[in-house]
């Protein structure tokens, strides 16, 4: 006995088919997704740079406090 013949359980539901969308929707779909990863990977590349220049900043600091006390 399969899983929908025994008697009270419901029928599993019906797997839908593959989607069916037109080649320019899905090539908008394709260039928006792109157009998301490059903003992404832009904001992490600025992000890493920005904590580069604090940290270079903050030892430029370190050194002129270190000079000025000798």
């Amino acid at each position: 006995m399969g899983y929908g013949s025994e008697p009270g359980l419901p029928k599993p539901a019906p797997t839908p088919g593959p989607l069916l969308i037109s080649k320019e929707e899905a090539e908008r779909i394709r260039k928006a997704h792109a157009e998301a990863r490059y903003r992404e990977e832009r904001r992490m590349r600025f992000a890493k740079a920005k904590k580069h220049l604090q940290l270079a900043l903050h030892w430029i600091d370190r050194l002129s406090e270190l000079e000025k006390g000798s």
